[in-house]
């Protein structure tokens, strides 16, 4: 969604009054893997590796409910759209140097999915971008400490008033 939301503030900046970024695809591709294989894993996962990759968004899982509610929709995403968002993530790698939106980047400094050196490679490449970085928080902040981050959404969207 912050990749989508991101390339759409660019291509059409007067639609948007701002952007909250919640842990958003990496802007510079999947730097971090080691190597193809590594690609090709996340690309086209095992079931067992689906459940891991969603068991991993979190650092402090937000309860069984939740987690159970996750797992069901990873199990329905098709081959194509797994392989699909993997290629595109991959290849995500925007020039945001003229996104002219002001913007708040919330992320945790334990995410397994983008590291933190990139959400930081992020905040840096947009001008005008606000950050948030919570401590022991992985992949879903909204998820593991949602009441901390609904305020901060809220101060960020208060002030683009």
């Amino acid at each position: 969604g912050g990749g989508i939301a991101m390339q759409a503030a660019l291509d059409e900046p007067e639609r948007f009054g701002g952007l909250v970024l919640v842990a958003p695809a990496s802007t510079s591709g999947f730097d971090f893997l080691p190597d193809e294989a590594a690609f090709q894993a996340l690309a086209h996962p095992t079931p067992e590796q689906r459940l891991a990759l969603a068991r991993a968004a979190f650092r402090r899982p937000p309860g069984e409910d939740y987690v159970a509610r996750l797992l069901e929709v990873v199990e329905a995403a098709t081959y194509e759209h797994v392989e699909g968002a993997a290629v595109a993530m991959r290849d995500f790698s925007p020039e945001l140097a003229p996104l002219a939106t002001p913007a708040l980047l919330v992320c945790g400094d334990r995410d397994k999915h983008v590291p933190l050196r990139n959400h930081l490679a992020t905040h840096r490449a947009i001008p005008r971008c606000g950050l948030q970085v919570y401590f022991d928080v992985g992949h879903a902040p909204h998820a593991e400490v949602p009441d901390a981050c609904a305020a901060d959404v809220d101060h960020f969207l208060r002030g683009l008033k």
